[in-house]
Order: structure tokens, then sequence, then C-alpha cells
């Protein structure tokens, strides 16, 4: 997969977002694995600068049956949490799954739009090199070329010798 994983409405997680919503190696598996899915759903319905937490939080109780109040308490008292609901933490966990399965397609257009754009970018480069080494070649050409102040006093000899040369002191 690209460095980005998309989610099914279009949005993306950056790697490092996801790496801050990973396990957390102080709460109990369950707890830390429920609580990275619930954040990862929070982050893929948030739709911007103005949506409030809460109406996140009803968008992903809409989209998986798990109340808004058990994702509020995953969120803040997880780690007072010894355990998850078995039937929670599956919804959670199968809302994620479709997510990843809705986000295959995109992550796959992704990965050939940038195999596309690398291979774009291989064509330019080397033909600034092949252009770099023309002008290369041209400038140490020119280096090797006689200078044009000699070429056009040869052309000015040239053209004296047809002529008669002015006596000296007239």
């Amino acid at each position: 997969m690209s460095d980005r994983i998309a989610s099914a409405l279009g949005l993306f997680l950056s790697v490092a977002d996801a790496v801050i919503i990973a396990l957390d190696p102080s709460l109990e598996p369950a707890v830390a694995e429920a609580k990275r899915n619930a954040a990862r759903l929070h982050k893929a319905l948030y739709r911007g600068p103005g949506d409030t937490d809460d109406a996140v939080r009803h968008r992903v109780e809409k989209l998986t049956g798990v109340p808004a109040s058990y994702l509020l308490r995953l969120h803040k008292r997880a780690h007072e949490m010894t355990d998850v609901s078995g039937k929670w933490a599956r919804l959670l966990q199968q809302a994620c799954d479709a997510l990843d399965q809705a986000a295959a397609p995109v992550a796959l257009a992704l990965d050939q739009a940038a195999e596309k754009a690398d291979a774009h970018a291989e064509a330019l480069d080397a033909d600034t090199l092949s252009i770099r080494r023309e002008l290369a070649a041209r400038a140490i050409a020119a280096r090797h070329r006689p200078r044009q102040e000699s070429f056009i006093q040869e052309l000015e000899s040239d053209r004296t010798l047809d002529r008669p040369h002015p006596k000296p002191g007239r």
C-alpha cells in the first residue's frame, strides 16, 4: 500500500496519524484495539473545522451501532477499563474492515498514480541529463574553437589581399 491509508469517505490518514493511534502498551490488548478502531472511525468521519467531537461520535454510532457514550468512554477512560464488550469491539472491528475494503481501490489507484509519476519523473530526469551533457559538450567545443575576434581578423586579412595596400605616410 502507499504511504497514505485511504478511508472510505475519501479522507486520508497519514502513516504518522496511524502511529499516533496505534496500540497503547499500557492498556489491555482488547481495550487498546477497540480504542484504536474507534479513533480510526472518528478520524475517517471527521468533516473538518467546525465539526464537533460529539457530532462525529454520533455519526460513528449511526455507522456502527456502538453507543456514542461507549465511544466517549473509550476515548476518555480507556485506562480505567479492564475489558471491552465483545459486541462493541466486534462492531468497531467490522466497521474498520469495511473502511479498509472500501479504501483498497483508492489505495490501488494512488499506488498506480505514484508509479506513473515516478516513471514520468525518471523520464524528465533522463531528458534533463541528456540536455546537460549536450550543453557541456557545446561549452567544451566553444573553448577549443578560435575566438571570434581572430576569425574576424582572418576575414579582414583575406579581404585586404585583393586591395592594394595604402602607402605608409599617406
